[in-house]
């Protein structure tokens, strides 16, 4: 087995970045986690990368092919586009390598690398390990599927899981504190790396029998001021099977995550479900149905709308709990939960650029209230709100 002590370093803006998108979401091929794992491991002391397109092309599993759309220049569109990311600097035109004249797949290249941000130290932050004994793990599974998603993902999930400062904090059991854990949903994962449900559920079983994590969830839950009280299932929280105590880890994150939710969300146990006959209850029977092959068409177009609906209701009761948290005074939405919002609080005036265009009290109002059916009826709120408020300021003005 290969030491541990053997790692490359991956930045975490590779799987997600604040309000931006990552490096993975703009280049869309998961083979830029070899490709830079490769380039810092054949980075020498003086900060440059020594490569070869063609060689890289191996690294990645693939076998080097110079025809259009094939594995040397699917690398090269990944070499390019760090470049244009200004994540590593070079003096080459990939558009021309390869053709007559310069050079070729096969010669040896340098590059500066700028993929990591900085303190103010000029020490690498914001980064994730990779250690040659979690790629062999994962690369060597005796199982088929496709290997270099479930090392991303495995990656993705340890990039997001907190880390514990030895010198200052610790070890939990001892000294309490943040666990090493996060808790993340499917739909952000899909939204993040472009996972789905049912190979989240996979991964992360094939990840647990290999012993690199470990994950549970808290009960079931409903928003406190949700008279239907809909029924939602909590988010995996996940731990690192060999970071420290992965059993306090999971407990305490477990903890951790209810009590953040813990003004805006009841948590119920699994029983509860079989005691609401409102519509969880109502979409069980039809869903029971379904798999039957017994539902009507009709039948069918109800249970759809119901989950719709459902999904509508969460969305709304979501921008509540986040605008109601006192953290949050002041913040927009597309702050607070990445760039979901933009459009929508552009489209209504009520942000441009950023930038409050009205009061947050307002804004709050109508972010927690819009339905996609009054679209237009908000658009005239906030015109009519803007006008109010220039008046009163202009009337103001005149008592000055």
């Amino acid at each position: 087995m290969v030491k541990n002590e053997y790692f490359s370093k991956i930045p975490n803006k590779l799987f997600y970045i604040k309000n931006k998108k990552s490096i993975f979401q703009i280049i869309k091929d998961y083979n830029v986690l070899f490709v830079l794992d490769y380039l810092y491991t054949n980075t020498n002391r003086r900060n440059q990368a020594v490569f070869t397109i063609e060689d890289i092309v191996r690294y990645c599993g693939l076998k080097p092919d110079t025809h259009k759309g094939k594995s040397n220049e699917k690398i090269k569109y990944i070499v390019k586009s760090l470049k244009e990311l200004k994540l590593i600097n070079d003096d080459i035109d990939y558009n021309l390598l390869g053709t007559k004249g310069n050079k070729s797949d096969k010669d040896i290249l340098y590059a500066t690398l700028t993929i990591f941000n900085k303190n103010e130290k000029g020490e690498d932050i914001a980064f994730v390990t990779l250690t040659d004994e979690e790629k062999n793990k994962i690369i060597n599974v005796d199982i088929k599927l496709d290997k270099l998603k479930l090392l991303f993902y495995y990656l993705y999930l340890k990039s997001r899981i907190y880390k514990r400062s030895n010198e200052f904090e610790g070890n939990l059991i001892s000294y309490g504190g943040r666990a090493e854990s996060c808790y993340v949903s499917f739909e952000k994962i899909n939204e993040d790396i472009g996972l789905t449900a049912d190979t989240i559920d996979k991964y992360n079983q094939i990840l647990v029998d290999l012993n690199l994590i470990r994950y549970d969830r808290a009960e079931l839950w409903y928003f406190k001021n949700d008279p239907n009280k809909i029924i939602y299932e909590s988010c995996n929280v996940y731990v690192l099977y060999n970071n420290g105590d992965f059993k306090a880890n999971l407990k305490e994150g477990i903890k951790q995550y209810k009590l953040n939710y813990s003004d805006a969300r009841v948590f119920v146990k699994d029983e509860y479900v079989y005691n609401n006959k409102r519509i969880n209850g109502k979409i069980g029977r039809l869903g029971y149905l379904i798999d039957k092959g017994k539902a009507t068409p009709e039948q069918i177009q109800e249970r759809d709308d119901l989950i719709r609906f459902i999904n509508i209701e969460k969305s709304k009761y979501n921008i509540i709990e986040v605008l109601n948290n006192k953290e949050n005074k002041g913040k927009i939405l597309s702050e607070l939960v990445g760039g979901k919002y933009i459009d929508l609080e552009e489209e209504l005036k009520l942000v441009e650029d950023g930038n409050l265009l009205v009061d947050w009290e307002y804004y709050k109002w109508v972010m927690t209230n819009y339905k996609e059916e009054k679209h237009d009826y908000y658009i005239n709120c906030v015109r009519k709100h803007k006008i109010v408020n220039d008046n009163e300021d202009d009337f103001d003005d005149l008592l000055i």
